[in-house]
C-alpha cells in the first residue's frame, strides 16, 4: 500500500494534516543529493536554532567552502574565525572540525552506516563530540531516508504532535510514542507531514 494511503487510514486527524499540508504544497522534502558529511553537518548547523536561521549559516558555509563544496577537506582548509564568521557558534565550529578529522583519519566511516540499524547509527554518531540524539536522527530522516524515525528530541514534533490530538504541552514521552505507534512503519514520513503543518500554520 502507498505510505501515505496507509497512514491516512491509520489515523483521522493525520489525515486531516496530511490533506492541508499536501494542498498548501508544504511536504517536507528530503533525498537533497548531498554528501553524508555535507548532510551531518546541516544536522549541526541546525540545533537548536530556527530553520530559517540555519538555512542562513549553512548558505553561508556553503558560500565561504568555494567550488569543492562542505567537505572534510574544504572545513580543514579553513580557519576557525574564517568559520565562524559564517555565523556558527563557537562549539559548533569546533564539532564540524572535529567530524571533519575524524572523518579525513578514518576514525569513522560514514558509508559503513548504512549497514546498521537505526539506533545502532544513532550509537555510533553519539560517539562524536556534538552529535546528539536529534543530530543523528535529522541524519537518519534527510540522508540516510529510514522510514520509521519519530524524533522525540525535535520540539517542533513534540508541539506539533501535542497540537494535533489537542494535548497538554507536558505530555509524556510515552503517551506520544504511543500514538506514533499507528504510524509505523512509517513514522519518518508522518514526521516530514507535522512539520509541513508547522511550516503551512495548520496548527496556529
Amino acid at each position: 500500500m502507498d505510505p501515505v494511503k496507509y497512514l491516512k487510514e491509520q489515523d483521522g486527524l493525520l489525515n486531516n494534516l496530511i490533506d492541508y499540508v499536501v494542498d498548501s504544497g508544504h511536504v517536507t522534502m528530503i533525498g537533497r543529493g548531498e554528501s553524508d558529511y555535507e548532510s551531518l553537518v546541516r544536522s549541526i548547523v541546525g540545533q537548536q536554532v530556527s530553520t530559517a536561521s540555519a538555512r542562513a549559516t549553512f548558505g553561508r558555509l556553503l558560500a565561504a567552502a568555494g567550488d569543492s563544496g562542505i567537505t572534510p577537506k574544504s572545513v580543514a582548509s579553513m580557519t576557525f574565525e574564517e568559520l565562524r564568521s559564517t555565523g556558527l557558534s563557537g562549539s559548533k565550529t569546533s564539532y564540524i572540525q572535529g567530524l571533519g578529522q575524524a572523518v579525513l583519519n578514518r576514525e569513522i566511516d560514514l558509508s559503513s552506516l548504512y549497514s546498521k540499524s537505526d539506533e545502532e547509527v544513532v550509537a555510533e554518531l553519539q560517539h562524536l563530540r556534538g552529535v546528539g540524539r536529534w543530530t543523528a536522527e535529522m541524519f537518519l530522516i534527510f540522508q540516510m531516508e529510514s522510514e520509521d524515525i519519530f524524533p522525540l528530541s525535535d520540539g517542533g514534533i513534540r508541539s506539533a504532535t501535542t497540537k494535533l490530538y489537542s494535548l497538554p504541552k507536558d505530555t509524556t514521552n510515552a503517551t506520544l510514542l504511543e500514538i506514533a505507534e499507528k504510524w509505523r512503519p512509517y513514522r519518518s514520513l508522518a514526521t516530514r507531514f507535522l512539520w509541513g503543518g508547522l511550516n503551512a500554520g495548520y496548527f496556529a
